[in-house]
């Protein structure tokens, strides 16, 4: 059965069951330390590309958290080094 809201990926995710805090870090301190382990947690994940593909998805990159090892500022720098195909050389 087909869910719209949950990426069949998902259910592949190392980061399933745990904290969802640690993948929406608030500022501060505490936030900074959730960070480094959500990017530790997803830089072993099996679909960790399939999970960045998809939050590249949104067109204002601004999906909150740590997304395929990513935080929203990090995959803003990603989007905007994108070469449009056209200009490609190769």
């Amino acid at each position: 059965m087909l869910n719209i809201l949950q990426p069949d990926w998902m259910t592949d995710a190392d980061c399933l069951d745990l904290p969802l805090e640690m993948f929406f870090p608030q500022p501060g301190r505490q936030g900074a330390a959730d960070a480094k382990k959500a990017k530790k947690v997803c830089a072993a994940c099996p679909v960790r590309q399939a999970c960045l593909a998809y939050a590249m998805t949104f067109p204002d990159r601004s999906l909150p958290g740590i997304w395929g090892g990513t935080t929203e500022r990090e995959r803003s720098r990603l989007h905007h080094c994108e070469t449009p195909i056209r200009y490609r050389v190769g």
